[in-house]
């Protein structure tokens, strides 16, 4: 059975798009028939504050908000003749008034006021161009915008061919806009935040700071979905010309609706819709590297147009590039790299402590190591993502120490970077001091270490156990692959080249998240009369498993009892081989199902959400175009992994 929506949440969502002029009374009233009563002298009142010029007025309180919500969840039914509810004059700080029978429309006065938006520095996201131009519709006009400049609820932009900029919300949450690239802030609050913004074309990379509090809602519209978000880094494309609406999590999970469906997209996943319908929902392609710096050090990884993703000295946290999440515990930071855009990196290290440290770059053809010194205060490793052997591979240089500062990354300040630096203050006062550790003479020159050798040594009984755990239904999807880095790898027999090959085959099957290449791999491995390579090979399917993105892809081909004679095959040599490895796939297998099963219940109890029939946005009279933007809406293509074309032309 259907689930109603709550009254605040509808009152809410009538208010953005009439206030947006997406929606009209009459189209509201029609939507949410039960509510008529409720509803129409609300959404009269601020249909007509609508056209009103918007002054400045400073963000409501939040408990006045909830008050006066909790007033209007009550039935008609449950109301005395004469009730008291918060006025506009209480809900702003002053006292309180009557309100009898139809006079209820005065209260649409204060939701009105309560749920809009003021150009207030408080309300207003922050502009930072890193690359082209950025424009933004002004009366019918587009015109250029400049650095830093702020844009409030309601404001229209657009990126151009070599146009890339970010948003900054007041509370640290930011977009991304790729080139070519269009958007409409349609509502943007504080306290509870509420931000809305409806995408027309292009791609956008959203870091979202996590917010649970009541009330609080990030919200991504395109043509034909909506993208609930609570927090979350994850990328919406939208191509233009066909209403195509791609999503993918990097991290955490986002709520997909279209039509009369609702689908969980968690790390790892992708979705396409069409049509207000799921086209479907698969394994997201990515890039199987990462990069893990140990030691005293703030590290980021900075594209060529000053665009970063990493950590700076301070204890700021920042996701500015597409593709690329950051993570640290203990004095090792950790980079995830997935779907990033080809082309030159640059990883760079500022010291913030005594010691020396180490990089390892792990890829599927091997890892690279680097010693870094104890003297070293800043260190740049310049990185380049190519295609070998038509894989995209991130390729390290020569590592190189520097006494200059880097280039500062451009931040825009925000609630997220406040609390970080008090953060990092905090943690610096109680701390002690960090032990010196002795400084190397020179910096070692990288070694390559063949990344399958410990997968495939490794005895089966000193295996992991699996972190995956049956029956929970986002564990799976919510984990990035994980790769152990050991400072000084234990030394190891050459392994078969036969075992790195077919190692390097699965992790790219993984990777690219289709299920045709991962079936073959798997079949490969259980195929052919060496005994002797066979059992290797399903040692390699064993650590595959320990991860808990792998393990959920691996175990995706056998929900709903799918390929059941290569799951009974592969349990068999996994169960001859001894170790943990039959039991982590169970487990993976358990996972899998759980995840199939929580998208098909959120899939039958989501309640329909209309899509927008009110008035539609006057369509923008042609206008004079800056050199290199566009007039026409691109064409911009989904997410997917990097190709030898693509990568050709990157500088």
């Amino acid at each position: 059975m259907t689930a109603p929506l709550p009254l605040d949440e509808i009152i809410d969502r009538c208010i953005e798009d009439i206030r947006s002029g997406h929606a009209t009374v009459d189209d509201c009233l029609t939507r949410y028939p039960a509510h008529r009563a409720e509803l129409e002298p609300l959404l009269s009142a601020v249909a007509s504050m609508s056209a009103l010029p918007r002054g400045e007025m400073a963000t409501p309180d939040p408990g006045r908000r909830a008050a006066f919500m909790a007033a209007l969840r009550e039935t008609p039914q449950d109301r005395p003749r004469r009730i008291r509810m918060p006025s506009l004059a209480t809900l702003l700080g002053g006292g309180a008034f009557r309100i009898v029978g139809p006079a209820f429309a005065l209260a649409a006065l204060a939701v009105a006021i309560v749920l809009g938006q003021g150009a207030t520095p408080a309300n207003a996201s922050t502009l930072t161009i890193f690359d082209g131009g950025v424009e933004r519709l002004d009366h019918a006009e587009w015109k250029p915008m400049r650095d830093g400049d702020r844009l409030e609820a309601g404001a229209r932009m657009r990126t151009g061919l070599g146009g890339r900029a970010m948003l900054t919300f007041p509370d640290g949450s930011t977009i991304a806009l790729d080139p070519t690239t269009e958007l409409t802030i349609e509502t943007l609050a504080v306290a509870p935040r509420r931000i809305e913004v409806r995408q027309s074309s292009g791609r956008l990379w959203h870091d979202i700071v996590h917010d649970e509090s009541e009330g609080s809602r990030f919200v991504v519209l395109t043509p034909d979905t909506r993208v609930e978000v609570l927090g979350t880094v994850f990328q919406t494309s939208v191509d233009a010309s066909t209403g195509q609406t791609d999503v993918s999590t990097a991290d955490g999970e986002v709520r997909v609706i279209t039509g009369n469906n609702a689908v969980p997209v968690g790390r790892g996943e992708a979705l396409r819709a069409r049509r207000a319908a799921i086209e479907s929902v698969s394994a997201a392609p990515f890039l199987d590297s990462a990069l893990v710096v140990s030691g005293p050090f703030a590290s980021a990884i900075i594209a060529a147009d000053g665009r970063g993703t990493g950590i700076r000295v301070d204890g700021v946290t920042f996701r500015q590039l597409r593709g690329i999440t950051t993570s640290t515990e203990d004095q090792v930071q950790r980079f995830d790299l997935q779907d990033i855009d080809p082309g030159a990196y640059t990883l760079v290290l500022q010291r913030r402590g005594d010691g020396s440290g180490e990089i390892v770059l792990d890829t599927p053809g091997g890892q690279q190591q680097f010693t870094v010194d104890g003297t070293a205060k800043v260190v740049r490793l310049p990185m380049r993502l190519e295609v070998r052997a038509g894989l995209p591979v991130l390729v390290a240089g020569n590592l190189q120490s520097a006494s200059d500062t880097p280039a500062t990354v451009r931040i825009a300040e925000s609630e997220r970077t406040r609390a970080a630096v008090e953060q990092a203050t905090a943690t610096a006062r109680t701390s002690p001091a960090a032990a010196k550790t002795p400084t190397p003479n020179a910096t070692t020159k990288p070694r390559t270490q063949q990344s399958p050798a410990a997968s495939t040594t490794a005895k089966p009984g000193e295996q992991k156990t699996p972190t995956v755990k049956p029956g929970t239904a986002t564990a799976a999807a919510t984990q990035a692959p994980l790769r152990t880095v050991t400072p000084t790898p234990t030394r190891t027999a050459t392994p078969d080249p036969a075992v790195t090959a077919y190692t390097q085959r699965l992790r790219n099957a993984v990777a690219s998240g289709k299920n045709d290449d991962i079936r073959s791999a798997l079949n490969e491995a259980l195929a052919g009369d060496n005994v002797t390579l066979r059992r290797q090979r399903v040692a390699v399917i064993a650590a595959a498993l320990e991860n808990e993105t792998n393990a959920q892809r691996l175990a995706s081909l056998f929900v709903n009892g799918q390929n059941a004679s290569l799951r009974d095959n592969l349990r068999s040599a996994l169960s001859a081989n001894g170790g943990t490895g039959r039991a982590r796939f169970e487990a993976a297998i358990v996972a899998a199902e759980a995840r199939r099963l929580k998208q098909q219940t959120e899939q039958r109890s989501i309640t329909p959400t209309p899509t927008q029939t009110g008035t539609p946005r006057p369509p923008t009279p042609p206008s004079p175009t800056p050199t290199g933007t566009p007039t026409g809406t691109p064409t911009v293509r989904p997410s997917v992994t990097p190709t030898a074309t693509a990568t050709a032309g990157a500088r």
